[in-house]
């Protein structure tokens, strides 16, 4: 059992409440440590930053590869 519970959609502030619906469509279901993670939005703002930058980051090495081969 967690000792803090994660916060329903109705509970999130009103930035986050599109995360829910995006999360449910890509898994199913809403996922217990996302839900916790919304207790602190900056957390959740980075989160998204970092995967952005990862994201770009792989996108360019991949073109590197491709244009030297």
């Amino acid at each position: 059992m967690n000792r803090i519970s994660g916060l329903e959609k109705s509970q999130a502030p009103w930035h986050l409440r599109w995360f829910y619906s995006t999360m449910r469509k890509m898994f199913g279901k809403d996922l217990t440590p996302v839900k916790m993670q919304m207790r602190v939005p900056g957390l959740v703002w980075g989160s998204i930053a970092m995967e952005a930058g990862l994201g770009k980051k792989r996108r360019s090495t991949e073109s590197v590869a491709t244009k030297s081969t």
